[in-house]
Formats: C-alpha cells, sequence, structure tokens
C-alpha cells in the first residue's frame, strides 16, 4: 500500500453500489442500471441482494459503540496486566521497552525510531511491532519481503511480508491487497475510536480491519483525487466523473443508529468490490423527499423508489450513456437491450397525474420484473 501515493481510491461506478441500508421493503434484485451485472460479476458472483437494515430496537442494545471497541480486538482471559499485550492467540505478551528483533511487540510510547528499528503501533496504538528500517535504494530485506514507506509522506521505509490475503500475515498485520505489491501491515478498527497515532486515521480495508494512513483536511462532500485528501471517516469515491467525492463510510450490516451506521436521513450502500458501504443522502424517486441542487436520486431498488442523492452529469434524456451519474437531474440510464443504453425519465405505471406520472401524451411502459417502467 504505501509504495506509491496513489491508495484505495473507490473508483467504482455507482452501478456497482448494491442496495440502500434503510429499505423496509422484502429484499428484492436491482436490474435497472444496463451495466450492473457486469459490474458485480466481476467481484460479486452476480447481482447482488438489496438487504434493509434490522430494526434498531433489536439490535442496538447488543451492537459495541466506538469507545468499547478501543483496544486489541483479542480477548485474553484473565485480562492483561499493565505492560503485557493480548495476542490472537490468546495469551498475554509482554511489551519491549527496545526493538532488537523484528515483528517483536513493543510499545511505541516508550521505543524511539533507530537507524535499525522502529516500533509501528498496531491497533489502538497501546502496543507496537518491531519493524526493520530499509532503504529503498539498498533493499536488505529477506527475500519474501517488500521495502515499503512506514506512511505516506514517512522518510522511513520498513521491511514487511509479502503476502495474497490475511492468512499470510502474523494474525496481528492485514494483508493490503489494494497496494500495487500487497503487504503486511499493521491494522486497525474502522469503526472504533483512537485506533491511529496523531496525524493519520483509519483507512477501512473492509468492515473489520483497516490500515492507518495519513490523514487529510477535506470534509464530507469535498472534491478529491486521492484517499488521503478526506478527513476521518472518510472516503475518496469516485461515481464515474473525472474526480472523485470524500463521503463517510459505513457498514452495510449495521442496524439503524448502531455502530457503523449512516447519519439520519442516509442510507448506507454496499459497495460490490470490498465489504463495505458508503453514505449518501436518502431520496424517493416519487414523492416530496428529493434531492438538493446538483444531486439526482439514483434508484436502489425495483420495489418502491427509494434511492439515492448523487452528483448527476449533463446527459439529457434520449442521451446514450453507462451509468445513471451520467444522466442529469433524476433520470437514469436504461439498457436497450442490444447493449446501449439512454437517459431515461422512469415513472410509476398507473399513475395518471402527479409524481410518478408521466407527461402529457406519453405512457409509462412496465419495466419487466419491477414495479417501476420508463416513459415513452
Amino acid at each position: 500500500m504505501l509504495t506509491t501515493t496513489v491508495r484505495l481510491v473507490f473508483v467504482v461506478s455507482l452501478a456497482a453500489l448494491l442496495a440502500a441500508c434503510n429499505l423496509t421493503t422484502e429484499p428484492t434484485r436491482i436490474q435497472v442500471d444496463p451495466r450492473l451485472d457486469e459490474l458485480l460479476s466481476q467481484d460479486a458472483g452476480g447481482v447482488a441482494d438489496v438487504s434493509p437494515d434490522a430494526p434498531a430496537e433489536e439490535d442496538a442494545a447488543a451492537e459495541p459503540d466506538a469507545a468499547s471497541l478501543s483496544g486489541p480486538p483479542f480477548t485474553c482471559t484473565p485480562s492483561c496486566p499493565q505492560g503485557a499485550w493480548c495476542l490472537p492467540s490468546g495469551l498475554c505478551s509482554p511489551l519491549g521497552t527496545s526493538c532488537a528483533q523484528e515483528g517483536a511487540l513493543c510499545d511505541p510510547a516508550v521505543v524511539a525510531p533507530t537507524t535499525e528499528f522502529v516500533c509501528e503501533a498496531v491497533f489502538d496504538t497501546s502496543a507496537g511491532l518491531c519493524r526493520r528500517v530499509c532503504a529503498p535504494d539498498n533493499n536488505t530485506c529477506a527475500r519474501d519481503q517488500s521495502c515499503t514507506r512506514l506512511f505516506i509522506g514517512s522518510p522511513i521505509f520498513t521491511c514487511n511480508d509479502r503476502c495474497r490475503d490475511d492468512g499470510e500475515c502474523n494474525g496481528i498485520d492485514v494483508c493490503d491487497v489494494a497496494s500495487l505489491v500487497p503487504a503486511c501491515r499493521a491494522a486497525c478498527q474502522p469503526f472504533a475510536s483512537g485506533q491511529c497515532a496523531e496525524g493519520r486515521r483509519c483507512i477501512p480495508l473492509n468492515t473489520e480491519r483497516g490500515i492507518c494512513q495519513v490523514e487529510g483536511s477535506a470534509g464530507a462532500g469535498a472534491a478529491c483525487e486521492d484517499e488521503e485528501e478526506c478527513g476521518e471517516g472518510l472516503l475518496c469515491f469516485n461515481g464515474g466523473g473525472e474526480s472523485g467525492m470524500c463521503v463517510p463510510y459505513c457498514d452495510p450490516e449495521a442496524s439503524v443508529g448502531g455502530l457503523g451506521a449512516c447519519g439520519a436521513g442516509e442510507s448506507c450502500l454496499a459497495l460490490a468490490q470490498v465489504e463495505l458501504g458508503v453514505c449518501f443522502p436518502g431520496c424517493d424517486l416519487f414523492a416530496a423527499q428529493g434531492c438538493a441542487a446538483g444531486l439526482g436520486c439514483y434508484l436502489t431498488a425495483t420495489e418502491g423508489a427509494a434511492g439515492v442523492c448523487i452528483a448527476r452529469g449533463a446527459t439529457a434524456r434520449g442521451g446514450a450513456c453507462e451509468a445513471t451519474a451520467e444522466c442529469t437531474g433524476d433520470l437514469q440510464c436504461l439498457g436497450d437491450g442490444n447493449g446501449g443504453a439512454t437517459c431515461e425519465l422512469f415513472c410509476q405505471p398507473g399513475a395518471e397525474d402527479g409524481p410518478g406520472a408521466c407527461p402529457s401524451g406519453e405512457t409509462c411502459a412496465r419495466l419487466t420484473g419491477t414495479t417501476l417502467g420508463f416513459c415513452r
């Protein structure tokens, strides 16, 4: 991950978003975006289901909060004494006050970097792992390791084991599969508090694990080109345009109000490529709950008109498109069955006037397998 300034930017089409978390209908399959089947089949095995949130009153009491997740995610019984840390094996191990062996536990509050070792904090920064310092132009790492920058902007490079998945790491590290050369990196918990050292934040790889990286200053809704530009709790999400936007990340399985859930009035849409979601304001295509200026309602289900507000393009009705994000207003990108697609006005079959009705002189043609239609 840290061998280049390019980070885990979620450059995926909004067609790859699976579902709004707060839908109240039974799970249904999304079929309205012409590129959806293709995009999802690459990483998710086909079209995914819409998953509604569990009722808040049933799950909220059982869910942990961010503060309760601070500390290592491993359990030792009895709990470890001061100066020791709980390992994945369930055993307590003392924290070293210096680094003399690569991979040994150390106390990042005590151990200062040397020309040979650095103590890299893990999880809640109460413990660290001794990393061997290396130089990219004179790599002294083992054959199965990479010499990677400690974090973007850091002058320090360390030896890290190369990997293909988390199972090839030591149980404390995670495999940064988003890197050009995947390597085992010190982990953090995305929805927990106090996980990273000052000036760094937890960039999630999924809902359970992330990697501490430089914290940006851009807030929610700000334009971005790279992950490190966004602030705490945000990802740089690109919906198919020239640049991305900093948006809150979320857990698609979180119950309303639970840990990892979106804020009030927002929906958590799961990403196809990773076990993670992003938050967008909710909307209803055929009701008064619309979107702010410059945004349009992107449908996320085939039952009803629930959707999320996203930045929209300039393609007018009838214009060619590849994704709904290219269409203006509330138009949706609809495939023609022959490999092409155009921006079309959706409607509610049977509606004669008001929301969901077509303009005068047009009829609402029902879309197969849905409760929706398009005007023609």
